[in-house]
């Protein structure tokens, strides 16, 4: 599942976020990065895996998931410990890149974005360049090696119009790759169930639906058990759980295969038990 992280860009220390909206009513850009974490290895990225966002290949090379625990990578590459996120800056452990023979890649913003974020690992110097609506390089950044450093780092382009990304200039083949991506041009309405949520828990965990990105409702809590005598469940707002009123008062005792409440009463051997009384504390006197 594919998990979304803002980042504070004192290199790529990479926390959870979301500037969206919990439960949008129709689908709209909102700011999220995006980690690839739904991929497999070796697998296509799909040109629109994201709404808003496009894979577009380049060279007739496709974008494609890489994944460090194959072994398949170079060590240098890769972190010792792919799952101790305080070891390397890479989040998790699936990346981003156009193959063995890459060149440079684009990335398109089907509805514009104001900003583009990513972190990267590089042999040689990188560059990011943005570009308007009319093709114009209105932004451009380099960043430098980082494999001896053994570390991801950042690099970030904005426009008030920012219509696409290429990475790469021509360098050499097969010497960068990408992790996570962060910009303001998914058109979605959530990317992860978080996005979702509304903060009210009596109305159930909302989900996001993957396969269209939309928010779904959640299902309602504190549904009834079908038990008498532990009480008619009911969500408390206030506390955040479900609750239960016992059904019978002090003094009675609970009976649950006729779902109704009886009275306790001390034995009387003058006087038989009523119907509805149970007789506790030594003999029965009044049963029959």
């Amino acid at each position: 599942m594919m998990t979304l992280k803002f980042a504070n860009y004192n290199k790529v220390r990479l926390i959870l976020l979301t500037t969206c909206a919990a439960l949008l009513l129709s689908v709209s850009a909102f700011a999220a990065t995006y980690n690839f974490e739904d991929g497999s290895d070796g697998e296509v990225v799909v040109q629109e895996t994201v709404p808003g966002v496009e894979f577009f290949p380049t060279g007739g090379r496709n974008w494609i998931y890489g994944d460090w625990r194959t072994g398949a990578y170079n060590e240098i590459y890769r972190p010792m410990d792919p799952d101790n996120p305080t070891e390397w800056d890479l989040d998790n452990n699936i990346f981003a890149w156009l193959g063995v023979e890459q060149d440079t890649g684009k990335i398109n913003f089907s509805e514009g974005a104001t900003y583009f974020a990513m972190s990267y690992s590089s042999q040689d110097i990188l560059t990011l360049s943005g570009y308007n609506s009319m093709g114009q390089m209105v932004d451009v950044v380099t960043g430098n090696p980082t494999l001896a450093a053994g570390e991801m780092d950042l690099l970030r382009v904005e426009s008030d119009d920012l219509m696409s990304v290429i990475i790469g200039d021509g360098n050499r083949a097969n010497y960068w790759i990408v992790d996570n991506i962060d910009t303001d041009a998914f058109i979605a309405d959530c990317l992860i169930d978080p996005d979702c949520d509304d903060g009210v828990f009596c109305n159930g965990a909302e989900t996001c639906n993957t396969t269209d990105y939309v928010c779904e409702l959640g299902e309602i809590p504190c549904q009834d058990d079908g038990e008498f005598c532990n009480g008619e469940e009911y969500c408390d707002e206030e506390i955040g759980q479900c609750s239960a009123d016992p059904p019978c008062d002090e003094g009675q005792t609970c009976n649950e295969d006729g779902d109704f409440c009886v009275d306790i009463v001390e034995p009387d051997p003058e006087e038989p038990a009523a119907p509805d009384q149970e007789v506790v504390g030594g003999a029965c006197c009044a049963c029959e």
